[in-house]
């Protein structure tokens, strides 16, 4: 039987490993936008972005805050179920999986370590400064992964590659 279904197989697969892992990779954006949005956004002189994150970003934030801790359960869930073995699932998307998790990780402790600085920093031009560049680099490194997940490559964002490979190797669960 060649149907359309045998046929279409391998494109469905690629089409999933890559859709998941682009998507995967919103969480650390999301989570930036959340943590240093307000600082980044409306602390700026200009009316566009401001308006920008009031009309596009802020809805996408109150959903995150709203529903904060589902979302920290999905990102661990996926993360404990693909390393663990219970879902067969490739290298590829394991490996995007392992890496978005641990960007996320980095950026929830920044977080926590931008909270717990003196105020005067937080709120003055070096935590806007940090505020701005945490959301640049947030922006760049999924977008310079998005677009290597669209060509089918592995992206090489220098830590959290390593530590992905290193995931990988640990779990000895190969299955192409």
């Amino acid at each position: 039987m060649n149907d359309w279904r045998t046929r279409t197989h391998p494109l469905r697969k690629k089409l999933f490993d890559r859709g998941f892992s682009m998507l995967i990779y919103a969480f650390p954006m999301i989570e930036a936008f959340a943590a240093w949005g307000r600082t980044a956004f409306l602390e700026n002189e200009m009316y566009e972005i401001r308006f920008f994150y009031i009309d596009h970003i802020s809805k996408i934030v109150e959903f995150h805050q709203e529903y904060y801790y589902p979302f920290l359960i999905s990102i661990y869930g996926i993360f404990h179920i693909s390393s663990s073995g219970k879902i067969r699932i490739g290298r590829y998307l394991r490996f995007h999986i392992a890496q978005a998790t641990l960007f996320y990780v980095v950026l929830t402790a920044l977080l926590s370590t931008f909270y717990y600085s003196p105020l005067w920093i937080t709120n003055g031009l070096l935590g806007q400064i940090a505020a701005q560049e945490v959301i640049i680099l947030t922006m760049l490194g999924t977008c310079y992964s998005w677009i290597f997940i669209f060509y089918g490559y592995y992206p090489q964002i220098p830590i959290f590659t390593s530590g992905a490979k290193l995931l990988l190797q640990r779990d000895k669960l190969d299955i192409e």
